[in-house]
């Protein structure tokens, strides 16, 4: 049975021990959604949910000894305010994950299903030494409260919202 709340300083602990269970070196995460909304639901917050980092724009990788925050300059300051010392923080353009992703052979998990595929070719490109492993949502058997994904009804878009038909 799953423990109904993980406090936020024993998250990171409960995610290396899930990537550790995936036989994983490392996981990245972003704020995106599967969606690649810049506003993410509640559900797809899995940035937040870890690290405390409210911005619209980041990335995280966590392995077995680091766990690292990159944002861009508008964020600076607020990951600095938001999140706490256990995350190195850095730069999302300056030093994106393919400069921290730099021993041969790991295996690093990402959903693909937030990442878009020019995302993805670009990871494996800048990146070439790195196996990087399809799991899909690899924070859900960790975050045990999250809320449920939107499930308000589909509407059609307004040829006038849309510019065209």
């Amino acid at each position: 049975m799953r423990a109904s709340t993980i406090s936020p300083a024993d998250r990171l602990p409960a995610l290396r021990a899930e990537i550790a269970r995936l036989g994983l070196g490392g996981l990245i995460l972003t704020t995106a959604d599967a969606f690649q909304n810049e506003e993410t639901p509640a559900h797809g917050r899995v940035v937040e949910w870890l690290t405390g980092f409210t911005g619209s724009l980041g990335h995280v990788l966590v392995t077995a000894d680091s766990a690292i925050l990159l944002v861009d300059g508008r964020y600076t300051i607020q990951a600095d305010r938001e999140v706490s010392g256990a995350w190195q923080r850095g730069h999302l353009h300056d030093a994106p994950l393919a400069y921290w992703l730099k021993v041969p052979g790991t295996r690093v998990g990402f959903d693909p299903m937030d990442w878009t595929v020019r995302q993805c070719a670009r990871l494996r490109q800048d990146a070439p030494l790195v196996d990087f492993v399809d799991v899909a949502d690899p924070v859900g058997p960790v975050w045990s409260d999250r809320p449920a994904p939107p499930c308000a009804p589909l509407r059609p878009m307004p040829e006038a919202e849309a510019g065209r038909s």
